[in-house]
């Protein structure tokens, strides 16, 4: 019998068959548009003429996916926690793609 909080019995997954496989077209496609969507997140974030809820909006998003997770850093406990690690700035996309392109990649 499971435990309190365990659906499965010990030693039986409740997924099998494993983590689905990533379909290489999807993560493609998802390469090929992330500039211009980094690009517009950029344009709707610096807009003055926009809603600030738009704006705020795509400022979350582009940090949701720039800074690391808080939970992920280590803290020593030397000092005050840090609250967020800014990222440098970079102009182009060319440049991001250059620091951000994936190492196995020809």
């Amino acid at each position: 019998m499971p435990g309190k909080g365990r659906p499965f019995p010990k030693g039986v997954s409740g997924n099998p068959g494993g983590r689905p496989k990533r379909d290489p077209e999807v993560r493609a496609l998802c390469e090929k548009f992330t500039p211009d969507a980094i690009k517009t997140l950029a344009e709707i974030m610096g807009d003055k003429k926009a809603q600030p809820s738009a704006r705020v909006a795509a400022a979350m998003a582009i940090l949701k996916k720039t800074l690391p997770d808080l939970a992920s850093i280590e803290h020593t406990g030397d000092g005050p926690r840090p609250f967020a690690v800014i990222p440098e700035v970079i102009d182009t996309a060319a440049e991001w793609e250059a620091k951000f392109k994936a190492k196995t990649e020809h």
